[in-house]
């Protein structure tokens, strides 16, 4: 009899020690949130923004909505790149928000300015943040509105020379725009002096900027900054420089 009854106590103290952790399970998992840490760039989108985004999507004096909804909404935003949502044992939402970080600014006459990214991803400009880049001007018959600029050979190839630039010290601090024109030939124009640079297809990139280096650091200092209007990069082997063109 004392062994059934040990046996009896015993299980009662099991179910009651399982309904206890189920209680205390769900209690914590419909604990208000108490605070949002944000951490993010002061780019695209500012603290104040983020927050509106989030608290948007809470419910007053209620419980906190799934989450995965609040991920996917703030990832709807055209300036998140990625995002980590998760909330702490001391009920904090925390939000880690990674921007985008143009590269590029695609400029049309007909169409809205576009930014270009790290990883060629294409996205709005702001009329709240400018990032000083470099100018892609569009003939209005190229369009590039599609989500990455690498979705095409020809993107791929403007990609690559965009990066190429940004990647050179002496490059980056001479070139401000560049013009692609309808035939998809490219002019260049740099900061630093009065010549048209014609470079032609973005193809054979690496000679092509061999031989814009060259004429800056050999030609210009011995010819004179303002002697030639144009240099053309088109041709093997050669760099035509036009003093009327």
């Amino acid at each position: 009899m004392i062994k059934i009854l040990k046996s009896s106590i015993y299980i009662i103290l099991s179910l009651s020690s399982f309904f206890i952790v189920v209680l205390l399970f769900k209690n914590d998992k419909t604990k208000l949130i108490k605070e949002v840490v944000i951490n993010s760039e002061k780019k695209f989108l500012n603290k104040t923004q983020i927050e509106k985004l989030i608290l948007q999507e809470l419910e007053v004096d209620s419980m906190i909505k799934s989450i995965n909804t609040i991920e996917k909404n703030i990832l709807l935003n055209p300036y998140v790149k990625n995002l980590k949502l998760y909330q702490d044992l001391n009920n904090r939402l925390l939000v880690d928000i990674v921007q985008f970080n143009p590269i590029a600014r695609i400029v049309s006459e007909n169409d809205k300015d576009l930014y270009i990214d790290l990883d060629g991803n294409i996205f709005p400009t702001s009329i709240k943040f400018s990032e000083r880049v470099i100018l892609i001007h569009i003939d209005d018959n190229l369009n590039f509105n599609f989500r990455n600029i690498n979705s095409t050979n020809f993107g791929q190839q403007i990609f690559s020379l965009i990066n190429y630039i940004k990647n050179n010290d002496f490059l980056k601090k001479i070139i401000s725009e560049i013009d692609i024109k309808e035939d998809k030939n490219i002019i260049i124009y740099p900061q630093v002096s009065k010549q048209k640079i014609i470079f032609g297809y973005p193809d054979k990139i690496d000679d092509k900027f061999d031989k814009l280096i060259f004429f800056y650091k050999k030609i210009l200092p011995a010819k004179g900054w303002n002697t030639y209007r144009s240099v053309n990069l088109k041709f093997e082997n050669q760099i035509v420089c036009n003093k009327n063109a």
